[in-house]
């Protein structure tokens, strides 16, 4: 119960404004729309204002927006149907889901960095801080807090790429950390144990010594969008990598992983939660955008095809685009939740191959 109430308020918001930024296009644009709805599946409660159904259903991994006109069969020519309008205005319905995560992510990480934002001294060593400290972990259980500038391990100086090299093959295997918290120096001792593989003490780094500063309105939303920028990056780099083998299908996280990351931030503050709440809706802005037939980028893809032959296709190969797309889309789905299921560790237990 404690992932599942900030899972639900995190996704919730998140699908509620990718939905509305097609909803508000589509009414700007003159379309008809039948249907909002968060979630999937049987309708919990429903509304109808106008033309329109306002829904929540039983399955909250989603939601969509049905306007009159989008399937190619149904449609009958009406002036407030969506194939009945320019090419230009389908782009901008189907872009504005997106934009509006994209939005979302920089909305909030203004307002997460305008409290202050952690920022390298100028001058200090290349010794790692401690960021966050995981509740129940080796390193909360051994004293270490957040602030602490961990300087050596064993005696010896390390850096943050040292520390988690000496971590790493050390789980069950004790270790002397030695920090800097206020001003003094202290030894911690810290006994790292095996998660996916390799060993870990939970803890959350910065690569060199870091201090608050405040930022003005101004500032932080110039930080905002070079945040939000450098996030892309990543993930414009992970997806590449995932075609090319570099990047392992690990990483990928479903519902279950975005579940337990949305209970423990939202233990650790409305700030981290925020913050997680700005990493994914920009994931699930640019990945919206991506040229799968199902989804937003997939429709635009077909729009700009389409404009390139200048004449809409057939129905039978817009069908048949779909049908690949949901294909691929299932396939992406089904490994998605694989990992996720990995990630438990009893279910994880039962599978003879792991």
């Amino acid at each position: 119960m404690t992932s599942l109430l900030p899972f639900l308020f995190v996704l919730g918001v998140l699908v509620f404004v990718h939905e509305l930024g097609h909803f508000l296009m589509a009414r700007r644009a003159g379309i008809r729309v039948l249907t909002f709805s968060l979630g999937f599946g049987p309708k919990i409660l429903r509304v109808r204002r106008g033309d329109t159904d306002y829904c929540i259903c039983a399955i909250p991994l989603g939601g969509y927006v049905s306007m009159a006109g989008m399937n190619p069969a149904e449609a009958r020519g009406a002036s407030d149907e969506f194939l009945s309008k320019t090419k230009w205005e389908r782009f901008q319905v189907l872009a504005a889901g997106p934009a509006m995560n994209v939005v979302l992510a920089i909305l909030l990480m203004w307002a997460v960095l305008y409290q202050g934002t952690a920022v390298p001294v100028v001058g200090a060593a290349m010794h790692p801080q401690v960021r966050d400290v995981v509740p129940g972990d080796p390193a909360d259980l051994g004293g270490i807090e957040a602030g602490d500038v961990i300087l050596a391990i064993d005696g010896d100086p390390v850096s943050q790429a040292d520390l988690l090299a000496r971590i790493g093959p050390s789980a069950g295997t004790p270790l002397s950390l030695t920090v800097r918290r206020d001003g003094r120096t202290q030894e911690v001792r810290v006994t790292p144990v095996e998660r996916e593989d390799r060993a870990v003490i939970g803890v959350g780094l910065w690569p060199t010594e870091m201090r608050v500063v405040e930022p003005g309105l101004v500032e932080a939303f110039r930080l905002s969008l070079a945040r939000n920028y450098e996030w892309s990056g990543l993930i414009f780099s992970t997806l590449g990598g995932l075609f090319t083998a570099e990047t392992s299908p690990r990483q990928l996280v479903g519902p279950i992983g975005i579940a337990q990351m949305s209970g423990a931030a939202s233990e650790a503050g409305w700030l981290q939660l925020f913050t997680l709440m700005a990493m994914i809706s920009l994931n699930l802005g640019i990945l919206n955008l991506l040229p799968i037939p199902v989804l937003d980028g997939g429709h635009i893809l077909l729009l700009g095809m389409e404009g390139v032959a200048r004449r809409d296709f057939s129905a039978r190969v817009k069908e048949r685009m779909l049908q690949t797309g949901y294909v691929a889309l299932l396939v992406l789905m089904g490994t998605v939740i694989y990992m996720d299921l990995t990630r438990v560790q009893w279910i994880e237990a039962l599978l003879p191959w792991r």
